[in-house]
């Protein structure tokens, strides 16, 4: 019995090893088998159906940047709005200024309600003759010049509820930034390309920066209030109602990033919140498209990961200790030689995977940064698991006690 459970608790802690893999092979399939379903030709769009939302709450260093990028685009002031949801800074002065559409909430209710207030305000100005887009812009986010209009493009012939654009880290101003240069290379560049590929859709949106179809959002009843993150909950929702998702690694935009380990680890609390109640939410209801079952299966792993890498930790620190306080150093020996086998080959693998994600994304132009390589592993290793740990019960309060909600707080920006 004993044997049977170490056998498992190996399995599940050689996972990541079996997912970097997996994600490699669909990064392959994306690339040679069907690019072809995956090549948008340019077009010209008329820019009149696209409204550029951006939600803030206390966002006065970085918003006037976000919006002179959109600006950028060529939209018209009257095309960009930016929600304020009851910002207590100079957030409303500085869009006012900026001479954009400003409307200040009267109470701080979260990304998605204001995602949701814009809804029906685009409803009010679109042309009933035009195929409607709201483009969600985070306010610390800038969107590459010509964004728009090839975000446009994907929409084209295909059955999108929404395309995400291709996400870089514009404050690279210390060793944790730079490591989510890494990350989003490797684990997020790597996983939509190959979600796309494989299944038509994806398991998240970027809440940074996505082009939504307005039809495919009223279609669903917009975004989840009481979700800690919109961004996947929708995508859910977008797949369950038969939409694809489209990624887009040609659009990039830079986004600032959590510089601190305090700023990291509540960000990744909400985005380990957001999975675990994205699993819980639509486990009963995957059946409807059987594609994103692999998704739910993978995110499901990825919790029994979490517990079993607890579980194992604690194990293994127990085996250490009564091994060494009972003299028995060969048996010492050999757990120390697992131990060590299963972590060279987490860090071989995932190096691996690291490395060809930099070579494939952006032309090799980060490669740079492979360096952080180890920095960034060493983090995924260990706040992934102990933020999915420690917000399991909240999600389970959330699903079936309604206790969610999705209220925001910004971290500390470092650009002005």
């Amino acid at each position: 019995m004993l044997l049977t459970i170490e056998i498992i608790l190996i399995l599940l802690a050689i996972y990541p090893v079996l997912g970097a893999l997996k994600w490699s092979c669909g990064l392959l399939f994306y690339l040679i088998l069907s690019k072809r379903n995956h090549e948008f030709p340019k077009q010209n769009h008329d820019l009149d159906e696209v409204f550029a939302v951006i939600p803030a709450y206390n966002e006065e260093k970085t918003l006037l940047t976000t919006i002179q990028s959109v600006k950028n685009q060529g939209l018209d002031n009257d095309h960009i709005m930016v929600i304020d949801d009851n910002s207590n800074d100079e957030t409303v002065k500085i869009a006012t200024m900026a001479g954009v559409r400003v409307y200040t909430k009267n109470e701080n209710k979260g990304k998605a309600d204001s995602l949701n207030y814009a809804i029906k305000l685009i409803d009010e100005l679109a042309d009933p003759n035009k195929t409607a887009y709201l483009l969600s812009i985070d306010a610390d986010t800038i969107l590459q010049a010509n964004g728009v209009q090839r975000l446009l493009d994907y929409f084209y012939g295909h059955n999108y509820g929404g395309v995400t654009a291709n996400m870089d880290v514009a404050n690279r101003e210390n060793a944790l930034a730079k490591s989510q240069v890494v990350e989003f290379s490797s684990i997020v560049g790597i996983i939509k390309r190959a979600q796309v590929a494989m299944t038509g859709t994806m398991y998240a949106y970027s809440g940074a920066t996505t082009m939504y179809a307005m039809a495919a959002l009223k279609e669903v009843g917009g975004f989840r209030e009481d979700r800690a993150t919109e961004d996947i909950s929708i995508a859910f929702d977008h797949s369950l109602n038969g939409y694809d998702a489209g990624f887009a690694p040609d659009v990039k935009f830079y986004m600032n990033v959590p510089t601190t380990l305090r700023d990291l680890y509540r960000q990744r609390k909400r985005w380990a919140k957001g999975g675990i109640e994205v699993l819980f939410t639509n486990l009963l209801t995957s059946f409807k498209r059987p594609k994103i079952i692999m998704m739910l299966f993978d995110q499901f792993l990825t919790i029994a990961w979490s517990f079993s890498w607890l579980i194992m930790s604690i194990y293994l620190a127990y085996r250490l200790l009564t091994e060494f306080l009972s003299g028995d150093f060969y048996a010492l020996g050999g757990t120390i030689g697992i131990s060590l086998i299963v972590m060279t080959l987490q860090i071989v693998v995932g190096t691996v995977q690291i490395f060809i994600a930099l070579l494939v994304d952006d032309n090799g132009s980060k490669m740079d940064y492979f360096m952080f390589a180890p920095l960034y592993l060493l983090f995924y290793w260990i706040v992934n698991p102990l933020t999915i740990i420690t917000q399991f019960v909240p999600a389970l309060l959330s699903v079936y006690a309604g206790m969610g909600k999705g209220t925001w707080q910004s971290p500390e920006r470092s650009v002005d």
